[in-house]
């Protein structure tokens, strides 16, 4: 297990390496009930929802499948979220993506997208593909 600390240290490297993102949220907690936002100079605790979670639906949750980290960031930055996309490794992105009504994309597929003959070997989208060359294929 990492400290708070370092959690907080990956996630502003991470904000290095990728200067696009303007902040990185993650969930600390297994019931998932509290977030942070990590931007490169701060990180913030946002919200703790009711101490045992009760009153809280899984979609809201903050750890995925549930989709509270989405709709904190939406609210956060003025996100259209039926014009974003979410790019996922696990079963849990693509739930948490789902419920937030976002779209989803397989990591492989965004990671290799420029790899010949991928789409061969992994089926993309006409929309994934239309996201992924920036162009409308209609």
């Amino acid at each position: 297990m990492k400290s708070l600390e370092d959690a907080i240290a990956e996630q502003q490297y991470t904000l290095e390496l990728i200067p696009q993102l303007e902040a990185v949220y993650f969930c600390p907690d297994m019931k998932g009930l509290v977030v942070y936002r990590v931007t490169r100079n701060d990180a913030v605790k946002l919200a703790d929802h009711t101490p045992d979670g009760e009153f809280l639906e899984e979609k809201f949750r903050y750890r995925k499948p549930g989709a509270g980290m989405i709709f904190r960031a939406s609210i956060d930055f003025d996100i259209d979220l039926t014009k974003s996309w979410m790019i996922g490794d696990r079963d849990e992105d693509e739930k948490a993506a789902k419920a937030a009504g976002v779209n989803f994309m397989p990591a492989e597929i965004w990671h290799m997208r420029f790899t010949p003959g991928m789409y061969e070997i992994r089926q993309a989208t006409q929309s994934q593909l239309e996201f992924l060359e920036g162009i409308n294929l209609n």
